[in-house]
C-alpha cells in the first residue's frame, strides 16, 4: 500500500513594516497536522506552531535595509507522510524621520525654518517619502521642508509642539518632535496712571508706586527719577519705587521705569508734583433764622482745584451733613417747638491724610424753633345763628402774637389778636349747612410762625310756615 502525501499550500502577505502580525491562509490538502517555522527566527513570534493557521508576528526592522523572512509549512498525514512549502515575507526598515529647526527659542513673532533630514533607508531617496507637518496637533503642510512664523502672547512665554510624520513608499511610518518657545515683548507698566499733587516735603516712595510684575515677560526693571531741571537724581531696580524727597513747593519729578528682556526694552512714566499749602476761606449769609434755615456760603479766596470737605456739626458734636465738593448753601433744621438748635460749618481744603490741608470753622449758627399753633373750639357743629369760643394751646419757648381769621369773612371775630376770643356766625336758612375754616396764625418774637385750621359746620335753621282757614262758625 502506497500512502498519499499531503499537498502543502498557503498564502501570506509578502511585505510589511514591523512590528506586524500576519495570519497565513492554509490551503493544504489531505494533512492532519502542521508545523510552522520562520527563517531567520530572531524575535519572530509564532503563536502556536502546530495550529492550522497560526498568527506570526514579525519584529520592527530597525536596520537600514529590508529583511526577507522565509515562512515554511510542513504538512503531515495520519500516516506520517509529509509535504513542505515556503513563502517569503519582506519587512522594510522603519525610516529615520528627523528635522532641524533654524532656532528653538526667540522673540515673537518668531520665524523658523525647518530642514528635513529624514532617511527612508533601504537604499532609497528621501524624495520617495511623503511628509506631514503638525503644530500643536494641527496639520500645516505636506511639503518636505517647512517655514513658519510663530506668534507671541501677552506677558508669557508660549511653547509650540512641532511634529513631522514621514511615510516611506512601503507604508513604513515614523515621526520626530521638537518644541519651539516664543518670548513675549517686555512690559513696562506702573500700578498708577497718575497721582495727585501733594504738599511739600513729599517722599515719593510713600505713594505706593510699584511696577506691575510680569515675571514671564521681563528680565528686570530699572527706575530713574529726573527732577524739574532735567537732572537724574535717583535710580533703582526691582518692583518698588526708589526713595526720593521733593523738598520744595510747586516742584515736580518724572519717574521712569524701563522693563527689559532679550527681545527689547520698553518704558512707562509717572509725573509727581508738589503744591502750595491750600487756604480755606468762607463766609456765611446768616447766623440766625427760623427752621428751616438756608445758609449761603461764599468761598472767595479759597484754594481752587483742591479737595473740599464740608462738615455740618450740631450742638452735641454729631456730624449731620458731609460733602466732598463745593457747596453754595446748607439747609439747617430744628424739629423742636421749644428749644433753639445750634450748628457750626467746617470747611477743610486739601488732604487731611497727608496733612496738606487747611480748615476753617464758621461762627455758631442758631436755628430758632418754630412754634406749633394749636387751639380748641367750644363747638364745631351748631345751629345758626350762634357763637363759639376759640382758645389757643400753642407750644413754644418764646412769646407769641396771634391772628384769628376765617376763610369766609361773614363771621365776626370779636378779638382777633387775643389768645382766646369768640366768633359770631350769622343766621343760616339756606336749607343746607354752611362750613367755615377757622385759622390761627402765631408768630414768636423772632418772627418764626406756624398756623392751624379747624372746620366749623353751621346747620341751617328751618323756615316755619303754615296756612289755615281764617273764618268760620263754631
Amino acid at each position: 500500500e502506497l500512502f498519499t502525501r499531503p499537498i502543502s499550500s498557503f498564502s501570506i502577505l509578502d511585505t510589511g513594516c514591523g512590528e506586524v502580525t500576519y495570519t497565513p491562509t492554509n490551503n493544504t490538502q489531505f494533512a492532519t497536522s502542521y508545523n510552522w517555522t520562520v527563517i531567520p527566527n530572531t524575535n519572530v513570534q509564532i503563536l502556536n506552531q502546530t495550529d492550522f493557521e497560526s498568527n506570526i508576528t514579525f519584529p520592527e526592522n530597525t536596520t537600514t535595509d529590508s529583511i526577507v523572512y522565509t515562512v515554511q509549512l510542513i504538512s503531515t498525514t495520519n500516516n506520517s507522510c509529509t509535504d513542505t512549502t515556503t513563502q517569503t515575507v519582506t519587512i522594510y526598515p522603519t525610516p529615520l524621520v528627523s528635522f532641524n529647526p533654524s532656532t528653538n527659542i526667540g522673540c515673537g513673532p518668531l520665524n523658523v525654518v525647518f530642514t528635513n533630514t529624514s532617511n527612508p533607508f533601504n537604499g532609497e531617496d528621501t524624495s520617495t517619502m511623503t511628509f506631514s507637518w503638525y503644530i500643536d496637533g494641527i496639520l500645516q503642510t505636506g511639503t518636505t521642508n517647512f517655514t513658519y512664523t510663530f506668534p507671541d502672547i501677552f506677558a508669557d512665554t508660549i511653547c509650540y509642539t512641532v511634529v513631522l510624520v514621514g511615510n516611506t513608499q512601503h507604508g513604513c511610518t515614523s515621526s520626530d518632535t521638537t518644541t519651539i518657545c516664543v518670548y513675549p515683548e517686555p512690559i513696562a507698566e506702573l500700578n498708577l496712571n497718575s497721582v495727585n499733587c501733594f504738599c511739600a516735603p513729599l517722599e515719593i516712595s510713600t505713594l505706593g508706586i510699584t511696577a506691575i510684575d510680569y515675571p514671564q515677560a521681563n528680565i528686570g526693571i530699572i527706575w530713574t527719577v529726573i527732577n524739574s531741571t532735567g537732572v537724574t537724581v535717583q535710580t533703582g531696580t526691582g518692583l518698588n519705587c526708589p526713595i526720593w524727597n521733593i523738598a520744595d513747593q510747586n516742584d515736580y519729578v518724572w519717574v521712569y521705569i524701563d522693563a527689559y528682556n532679550d527681545c527689547d526694552t520698553v518704558q512707562d512714566s509717572l509725573y509727581i508734583c508738589t503744591i502750595e499749602d491750600p487756604i480755606a476761606i468762607f463766609t456765611i449769609s446768616d447766623s440766625t433764622g427760623c427752621h428751616p434755615l438756608t445758609v449761603s456760603t461764599d468761598t472767595t479766596g479759597t484754594t481752587q482745584n483742591a479737595n473740599y470737605n464740608w462738615h455740618v456739626i450740631n450742638q452735641i458734636g454729631d456730624t449731620v451733613q458731609t460733602y466732598n465738593s463745593h457747596q453754595n448753601s446748607f439747609t439747617l433744621t430744628n424739629t423742636s417747638n421749644t428749644t433753639d438748635s445750634t450748628y457750626i460749618i467746617v470747611l477743610t481744603v486739601g488732604d487731611i491724610a497727608t496733612n496738606c490741608d487747611s480748615t476753617l470753622v464758621s461762627d455758631t449758627i442758631t436755628v430758632f424753633h418754630n412754634p406749633e399753633a394749636l387751639f380748641t373750639l367750644s363747638n364745631t357743629a351748631l345751629c345758626a345763628p350762634n357763637s363759639i369760643t376759640v382758645t389757643e394751646l400753642s407750644i413754644t419757648g418764646d412769646a407769641l402774637s396771634y391772628i384769628w381769621t376765617t376763610v369766609n369773612t361773614t363771621p365776626t371775630i370779636n378779638n382777633p389778636n387775643l389768645n382766646s376770643t369768640t366768633i359770631d356766625f350769622l343766621d343760616n336758612q339756606t336749607g343746607s349747612s354752611n362750613f367755615y375754616d377757622v385759622n390761627l396764625f402765631v408768630t414768636d418774637s423772632r418772627g418764626c410762625t406756624d398756623s392751624n385750621t379747624y372746620n366749623v359746620e353751621l346747620f341751617t335753621r328751618p323756615i316755619s310756615s303754615f296756612s289755615i282757614l281764617d273764618t268760620g262758625c263754631g
